[in-house]
């Protein structure tokens, strides 16, 4: 036997997102095959220490000492750009997408312009900086821009379905404003559209085919949530039906979408999209370049339907990333 390939699994991080993290960089761990693979769990701490089986360690020393990271990070460091641009540096290669992409795809508000400008239907949208919205300008501007609540608020880079809500009157929109500035120093005001949810993973490189969608997964929020925030996630009332039981033009519409989201960002070897579907339009609302990867996570869900086990995944995650 050759050479076992030595990864580095990077989970946790700064960002509000790091619970969810360890459980993604746990879930992976547990499922890696170690006659494959030596594995060596490294914990990023909220304060950008970094600790390897309890001894905490330099950056430099530690990426020189590994043959590949798998990136199990969530959110803000881990997921836009900057710990990919690390890693860059240090000329370690890594499972995921790349600076360019990392950052594009976490800027809701930027990576939607580019969907808009390739014809990919998102909805109507406006983002505040916080200086408006400390002064409350943007309370006056939603008014104008969107005459009649309710109003979904979300931060432009963040994640998990952090610091979401749905305002229903003026005083909620400003205290949902307030909300998702704890998250991000800009903010985003866009239509509320009832429709039916939908989630679709792509990956790369699979029987011949660059990008395939895998099946669609039609979300269900339980009647105790407005739609699928953070706690619905967890909560065991949420129905994630895979495959969606949907019509065939609908299915076809939603992975088309996912596939040309993905390139549109330049993505590399998997991602996933999330939409809602209304009136025969379906609307794109963010793709995730890291999606959860822990044993409650849609991505390994949509992976099953489509064949592929857990360790399987792992492993064709690990196999796009090798120099």
């Amino acid at each position: 036997m050759g050479k076992k390939l030595k990864i580095g699994v990077v989970m946790g991080g700064m960002s509000a997102e790091y619970e969810i993290s360890l459980q993604t960089g746990k879930h992976v761990i547990a499922h890696l095959d170690p006659d494959k693979y030596e594995i060596i769990p490294i914990n990023i701490s909220q304060e950008n220490q970094w600790e390897i089986n309890g001894s905490l360690q330099e950056i430099p020393t530690v990426l020189k000492t590994i043959d590949l990271i798998f990136n199990a990070t969530h959110g803000t460091f881990g997921e836009d750009g900057r710990l990919q641009a690390l890693f860059d540096f240090f000329n370690v290669p890594y499972t995921g997408s790349g600076v360019a992409a990392s950052a594009l795809a976490f800027d809701k508000m930027r990576s939607r312009d580019l969907f808009k400008f390739n014809e990919i239907a998102v909805p109507k949208s406006h983002a505040f900086d916080e200086n408006a919205i400390n002064d409350r300008k943007a309370t006056r501007a939603v008014r104008t821009r969107f005459p009649e609540p309710p109003w979904v608020i979300k931060p432009v880079r963040s994640g998990s379905s952090m610091g979401i809500s749905i305002a229903w009157d003026e005083k909620a929109l400003s205290d949902a404003l307030n909300l998702a500035l704890e998250y991000d120093r800009e903010v985003i005001v866009e239509e509320y559209l009832r429709g039916r949810e939908f989630t679709c993973g792509v990956i790369e490189n699979i029987n011949g085919e660059r990008y395939t969608a895998l099946p669609v997964v039609e979300i269900i929020p339980s009647q105790d949530h407005e739609f699928f925030d953070y706690e619905a996630k967890y909560d065991v009332g949420t129905q994630e039906i895979v495959p969606a039981h949907i019509l065939e033009d609908l299915e076809k519409k939603i992975q088309d979408v996912a596939i040309r989201a993905h390139k549109i960002l330049g993505c590399n070897t998997y991602s996933r999209s999330d939409m809602i579907a209304k009136d025969r339009i379906v609307y794109l609302l963010e793709t995730n370049t890291l999606p959860g990867l822990t044993h409650t996570s849609l991505y390994p869900k949509a992976a099953k339907a489509a064949g592929f086990s857990f360790p399987v995944l792992l492993d064709k995650i690990i196999e796009e990333a090798r120099p």
